[in-house]
């Protein structure tokens, strides 16, 4: 899996891309939007009460069912009460999410079960890419561990790669978003 720096990344793009079509940056929205993105991983918070912070993470969080059901809220959470907005903030939420999903779906996984149980609760199964472009992170599998391994130097490195890899894509969301915004409509 990456890590929440790549999670909140890829958030914001997606906040960049699809985002409502006011000129005015929404901070509240966007942070939002972040948190969202990382939702997913809440999955770890059952483990860590039983020691085990791994137990139960890329199950059910990781689906497009949970991806649906998130986008639902937060859509019904912001939107301004058009059915036009309300879609809009919708799909947006629900890309945010989903992005975290397909992020992990892109990650080494060196631990069984390997992937994400994407189509949960139809499937069972976990899914995973044969082309992994994010590399995994070290953690620990006890509690104590688990919180020690995320400040490694080969976590630090991972992030920075992740930055390298997504940071060029959010400066040529908001290239492209600049540039359309100056094409005139008809």
């Amino acid at each position: 899996m990456p890590t929440p720096i790549a999670h909140t990344l890829c958030g914001y793009a997606c906040y960049r891309t699809a985002g409502p079509g006011s000129s005015r940056f929404d901070w509240k929205l966007a942070l939002w939007v972040m948190v969202f993105a990382n939702l997913a991983d809440l999955d770890y918070l059952p483990g860590f009460f039983i020691g085990a912070p791994n137990a139960f993470h890329h199950g059910m969080t990781h689906s497009i069912v949970f991806a649906l059901v998130a986008g639902l809220v937060g859509g019904f959470l912001f939107s301004r009460r058009t059915t036009a907005d309300r879609i809009t903030f919708i799909a947006l939420f629900t890309a945010v999410y989903f992005s975290h999903i397909v992020l992990d779906f892109f990650t080494m996984d060196p631990t069984p079960p390997y992937g994400v149980q994407l189509l949960w609760p139809f499937s069972h199964d976990y899914f995973i890419s044969p082309v992994s472009i994010f590399r995994d992170i070290h953690k620990g599998q006890t509690t104590d561990s688990f919180i020690a391994g995320l400040t490694d130097g080969y976590n630090f490195v991972t992030a920075m790669i992740e930055i390298l890899i997504l940071v060029p894509v959010i400066a040529l969301i908001a290239y492209w978003k600049k540039r359309c915004s100056r094409i005139p409509t008809r």
